[in-house]
């Protein structure tokens, strides 16, 4: 850009040009921060007297973290792929090998129809000393009804709430948001229909 010289006017240098920022800001940790947060894992002074084994066991952790061993163990991916010989994670091929197993049982004309129940209550009996959640026990009651209905399989889940966010248990489902609604809803209609049995406590 030119500068044109005017008398009486003092002549200020042009700023410098703004630096433009590519890319984004480093996560990788140190080695200092890595292994102080790994070790606060061990806070509890139970574990004093197995320093030395910790500090061994935390010189594996960041090197696998320094390596970003994010698969360490692998094997080829074998038929069906484009590259049978490529290195695979073997986490991956078996939970992939799990959803074709289960998509399979569920096409199948042969198998039975599956109900997912969740217990969505985050109240348990250890939240609220000696009252069990009346919402598990629905929940249950529902399974053993469902159970012996002929040509049905029910999985349970109980749950733990953190933040809203509903975790299930023992089943290969990772998370899921179920609002309050739903849960009504579901004692809502269990409640209006005749059980085959009296349930202790299930009354209010």
């Amino acid at each position: 850009m030119p500068r044109f010289k005017l008398e009486g006017m003092s002549q200020d240098p042009l700023p410098p040009p703004p630096k433009v920022r590519t890319g984004q800001t480093l996560t990788k940790l140190t080695k200092e921060e890595y292994l102080k947060r790994w070790r606060q894992r061990f806070y509890d002074p139970a574990f004093l007297s197995k320093n030395a084994d910790l500090d061994a066991i935390a010189e594996i952790a960041w090197d696998a973290y320094a390596d970003e061993r994010k698969s360490p163990r692998t094997r080829k991916a074998g038929p069906g792929f484009v590259d049978p010989e490529y290195e695979l994670s073997v986490e991956w091929l078996e939970a992939r090998q799990a959803i074709v197993d289960a998509q399979k049982s569920q096409e199948s004309s042969d198998s039975a129809s599956r109900v997912l129940l969740i217990c969505a209550s985050p109240r348990t009996d250890q939240t609220c000393p000696s009252e069990m959640s009346k919402t598990f026990r629905l929940a249950k009651t529902a399974c053993e009804v469902i159970d012996g209905v002929p040509r049905f399989e029910v999985d349970f889940s109980g749950t733990q709430c953190n933040g809203g966010l509903i975790r299930t248990r023992d089943l290969p489902v990772q998370s899921m948001r179920l609002h309050g609604d739903a849960a009504l809803s579901l004692a809502v209609q269990l409640l209006s229909e005749p059980l085959p049995w009296s349930v202790a406590g299930l009354d209010e």
